[in-house]
């Protein structure tokens, strides 16, 4: 129990935690109250591109956030020990679809990143975007995808073995 207490609440402080942080975005870009990173300026003195980049990294960011939001309502039936509930491999599958969306998008967001940096002639790559959260979250969304397929089958068996006893 205690473990499912810990993973609910970690799914909820996940959650707010990033809605926060996209709320603060939306006030900051406008408004221009503090620099963007990645410009080093203002965002009324940004370029096209910038502002690509940051739509890219706003819909990674969204889809990110519905796959958490779909974890959360999928964490109710399987802390009820209702493993095998049609709701929890349906949630893990959506899950899964918005982890992998949020990944391939936010390496289309690393590509453009590149090509920005390349086409302002500024060889020197640094560290601002990685690679590693893209992949990481492609990797769980595949394995939520898998999870979610395994326990469609498991259900499927147990409600053939339901039948015959």
């Amino acid at each position: 129990m205690k473990q499912g207490f810990l993973y609910k609440t970690s799914l909820d402080i996940l959650f707010i935690v990033l809605s926060a942080g996209g709320i603060g975005l939306f006030i900051n870009i406008p408004f221009g109250i503090s620099l963007i990173k990645m410009e080093q300026s203002f965002a009324q003195d940004w370029e096209i591109l910038s502002w690509a980049y940051l739509l890219i990294k706003v819909v990674s960011w969204l889809l990110f956030l519905f796959g958490v939001y779909q974890l959360k309502k999928g964490a109710r039936p399987l802390l009820n020990n209702h493993f095998f509930s049609e709701k929890v491999y349906k949630k893990l599958t959506r899950a899964g679809i918005f982890f992998i969306w949020s990944s391939v998008i936010n390496f289309v967001g690393v590509a453009l990143y590149l090509f920005q940096v390349y086409a302002r002639q500024s060889y020197t790559y640094t560290q601002e975007e990685n690679l590693l959260f893209p992949l990481f979250t492609l990797t769980i969304g595949i394995f939520f995808r898998i999870q979610s397929n395994a326990l469609k089958m498991a259900s499927g068996l147990k409600s053939e073995n339901d039948l015959t006893i």
